[in-house]
């Protein structure tokens, strides 16, 4: 092939080239473009959605211990001193009963075998017994046996008031009056001792 030749297949492969950038290279001619949207990928399968208010997660309600389903009753103990004070002794209040009868029933059946272990006792003699509790719309009426008010002397007798005293007022909001054999008990003990009625924290003051 001489030289002419030559330059011809040149200049041909010269339009060809051209030829061929003008017609596809020219962006005349778009590839698609693959694209793919990442899988969504939910690290916490129990987390709810919170533009959805009925997907949310309930936690389960733990039942509360309520400071109402519990009485206190008052018994006493010393201190290092000897010194005698009241003691507030926390009980289950059974269902359906009433707060107050429970808690001057329980009082009157005195300390358990833990509390006594504790150093834990009562003034109240083992005979005395609840005979009735009358409530009415505006006030409360506990009839004890006469075994209450024996024995012990007057030092026992005021420990044992002041028990049945801080407990009624601790269990009920309606005034308290007390009675011995369905009498009222305005002195009570062998040495006398005044109460006044309804019972308070003043109703032992002389």
């Amino acid at each position: 092939m001489n030289n002419f030749s030559k330059i011809i297949l040149v200049l041909v492969l010269c339009l060809a080239i051209w030829f061929c950038y003008d017609k596809f290279g020219n962006g005349k001619i778009k590839f698609p473009e693959i694209t793919q949207k990442p899988t969504d990928i939910q690290t916490d399968v129990d987390k709810p959605d919170i533009n959805n208010p009925d997907d949310e997660k309930q936690e389960p309600q733990n039942p509360k211990t309520s400071e109402d389903s519990y009485i206190y009753v008052y018994m006493l103990t010393t201190d290092k001193a000897g010194g005698q004070f009241l003691k507030p002794v926390k009980r289950p209040l059974a269902p359906g009963k009433d707060r107050l009868t429970q808690a001057v029933t329980l009082l009157l059946s005195g300390p358990n075998n833990i509390e006594i272990s504790e150093g834990i006792y009562s003034e109240i003699p083992d005979a005395a017994r609840l005979i009735s509790v009358t409530e009415t719309s505006d006030k409360v009426t506990i009839n004890l046996n006469n075994s209450f008010s024996l024995g012990g002397g007057s030092d026992s007798t005021y420990a044992r008031m002041r028990q049945l005293i801080k407990t009624v007022l601790a269990n009920t909001e309606k005034p308290v009056y007390m009675q011995i054999d369905g009498k009222t008990a305005d002195v009570i003990g062998g040495e006398g001792i005044t109460v006044t009625q309804p019972l308070s924290e003043k109703s032992l003051d002389e």
